[in-house]
């Protein structure tokens, strides 16, 4: 049975606050900045986990857990503790992993101004299962897919993350089992409207895609020691790393195939419509910097985002809106993390 509980009343922390402050790290190659695309804080935020392209913003602010935010209600506690992942493009949906045992996988709604706090259904034997990505239709916005894991024991402290998705219907969330082999972590880390996700199978980068007839057939393409973090919206480009360094696979003719990126990047995490790949640990002089690559991949192409303060600390971007105009992250300031996010055209 779904447990659905209507969330404790939102607290408002910055009601209306529709540009938080902006505080750009120099750029530390040529000591003269900013010459990198400014980070903005989002003023008592831990974490920054997801965008939209209307400016909504779901990620983590600390001891009340999830929080989601747009310029009309500013940030917006959901009484759920941990941490809210991702968010569908009309903002009326976020999903993320409580971290509380034995269940974790969540998704909150917005229904008539309400949110309204859902369990995802997991199998009982799963120790615990988290909610990682959302996919939306390209056309309403609205909440087609949610894409994560349910973890089984392993021996001791270990489990084994299996891919799972969940579909919203008339009557609850339906829980769907994706193939992937027993005994081996498995986890799925995206998902996008076509029910086409990515992940890794047995520490290789993979990718599940419809079969056409309601199910989905899986191919692992990546060397070992490699992830899929994300894939595109046809469902033919997969980002990721391999070993210590980004790399992105391309689908056609059935064959999946690898390709490196430029700047030294140490991971790609997410694509745009437009063909943009974020990255992390991407050369920066002196330090390591996010990035977004543009098409056709090449060095003259990077654009470094920045992060805050003057320390040289490092930024992380976790996920780009669909159209890449908003990008979520957090960064080191002083003695803690805030949650941060950054504009593109």
């Amino acid at each position: 049975m779904i447990l659905r509980l209507l969330a404790l009343a939102g607290l408002v922390v910055a009601a209306g606050c529709s540009e938080p402050d902006s505080v750009v790290q120099p750029n530390f190659a040529t000591g003269a900045g900013p010459a990198q695309t400014p980070a903005q804080i989002l003023g008592g935020t831990e974490s920054v986990f997801g965008a939209n392209a209307q400016g909504g913003l779901a990620g983590r602010i600390g001891v009340p857990g999830a929080f989601q935010y747009s310029a009309g209600t500013g940030v917006v506690t959901l009484g759920t503790p941990g941490r809210a992942y991702d968010l569908s493009e009309d903002g009326l949906t976020v999903a993320g992993f409580t971290g509380v045992c034995c269940d974790g996988g969540f998704v909150q709604e917005n229904v008539g101004g309400s949110w309204q706090y859902t369990v995802l259904p997991k199998d009982p034997a799963a120790a615990y299962h988290s909610a990682r990505g959302v996919a939306s239709d390209p056309t309403t916005g609205a909440a087609v897919y949610v894409g994560g894991v349910e973890a089984y024991p392993a021996g001791g402290n270990n489990s084994n993350r299996q891919p799972r998705l969940w579909t919203p219907g008339s009557g609850g969330w339906t829980r769907m089992v994706l193939p992937a082999p027993a005994g081996s972590d498995n986890p799925l880390f995206d998902v996008n409207a076509s029910g086409a996700a990515t992940g890794e199978v047995g520490g290789r980068a993979s990718a599940w895609l419809p079969d056409g007839a309601g199910g989905w057939t899986v191919a692992m393409f990546g060397a070992a020691g490699s992830r899929g973090w994300a894939i595109n919206a046809t469902g033919t480009i997969v980002v990721g790393y391999a070993g210590s360094a980004a790399q992105y696979w391309t689908l056609s003719g059935g064959t999946w195939t690898g390709h490196g990126l430029p700047g030294g990047c140490a991971e790609a995490v997410d694509i745009d419509t437009h063909g943009r790949i974020l990255a992390n640990g991407c050369a920066n002089g002196r330090g390591k910097s996010p990035a977004v690559i543009s098409p056709p991949y090449a060095s003259a192409n990077l654009q470094l985002l920045a992060g805050v303060g003057t320390s040289g600390t490092v930024a992380t971007a976790h996920r780009m809106a669909a159209n890449g105009s908003w990008i979520a992250g957090d960064a080191p300031s002083k003695s803690t993390t805030v949650g941060v996010y950054w504009r593109l055209p």
